[in-house]
């Protein structure tokens, strides 16, 4: 399945040292979070709700990348909230992004870039990890 995760140019350096997708902050209530990497299906940064109030522009970078559906690490948001989160909490974070929860996933480790991994850097020529290997 064709997902997408967005993050700004400056995170982008460390994600092309590390050769994957390391980090994401999931906060499974107000006071504590998990890492985990964010994904969506949804490729439009401009519907990217969530980045308000970030010092960085966090859809600036878009990374598409293909996943296995069946991979054990590949959660759909939503299910994990139902078991994870209280439902006032998710409910709040529901509307933070639009009431798109559906549109989310969460990868439960690091997701090594695999090498048909297109990364597209709004405003530049899209960038194809596979034939270059840095920017």
């Amino acid at each position: 399945m064709k997902l997408y995760h967005f993050t700004s140019e400056y995170h982008l350096i460390q994600i092309l040292k590390d050769k994957a997708l390391t980090t994401g902050d999931v906060l499974v209530s107000p006071t504590k979070s998990i890492n985990a990497v964010w994904f969506t299906i949804d490729s439009n940064r401009y519907h990217q709700l969530w980045v308000h109030g970030s010092v960085v522009d966090k859809t600036k970078v878009r990374v598409e990348v293909r996943i296995n559906r069946k991979d054990p690490n590949l959660v759909k948001w939503t299910d994990f909230a139902k078991k994870h989160l209280a439902k006032a909490w998710f409910e709040t974070l529901d509307k933070v992004v639009g009431y798109r929860s559906n549109d989310w996933y969460i990868y439960l480790k690091t997701f090594p870039l695999p090498p048909e991994t297109h990364i597209d850097i709004e405003g530049k020529v899209p960038y194809n990890y596979r034939r270059k290997g840095e920017i």
